[in-house]
C-alpha cells in the first residue's frame, strides 16, 4: 500500500484524564488565603477578582485599582521585586492594591 493509499490518521487532541483534572485544578480559584485575611476588612474578598495560581502564589486582582494581592496558603503576602517574587508586607501590600498607597521600593545600596 503506498502512502497515498493510507487513510488519514486522526489524532485525538483531548487531554487526559489526569492532565484535565491537573489542569482543572491549578484553575481553580482559591479564595481561602484572602477570606483569611480580609476577614476583618469592609467588602472583603468582593473587592478583588481571583486570578491565577503561580508557584503557590495565589494573584488576586482589585476589581478598581487593577493592582494584585499576592497570597500564598499561609497567608504570607508576596510582591514582585526585580522579576523576582519575595515576601512582603501585608498591610503595606493591601494599601498599595486598594489604591491608597504607592508602592515603595527600597534599593539596595
Amino acid at each position: 500500500m503506498s502512502i497515498r493509499e493510507r487513510p488519514p490518521v486522526e489524532f485525538n487532541f483531548e487531554p487526559t484524564t489526569l492532565a484535565a483534572a491537573a489542569f482543572e485544578k491549578c484553575n481553580q480559584p482559591n479564595w481561602t488565603p484572602l477570606e483569611k485575611k480580609l476577614s476583618q476588612v469592609a467588602g472583603g474578598t468582593s473587592l478583588f477578582a481571583w486570578v491565577r495560581r503561580e508557584g503557590g502564589v495565589e494573584f488576586y486582582k482589585n476589581i478598581d485599582t487593577g493592582r494584585y494581592l499576592l497570597l500564598d496558603s499561609n497567608q504570607d503576602c508576596w510582591r514582585y521585586k526585580d522579576q523576582k517574587l519575595e515576601l512582603a508586607d501585608f498591610d503595606h501590600e493591601l494599601e498599595y492594591a486598594m489604591g491608597t498607597r504607592d508602592r515603595e521600593f527600597q534599593r539596595d545600596t
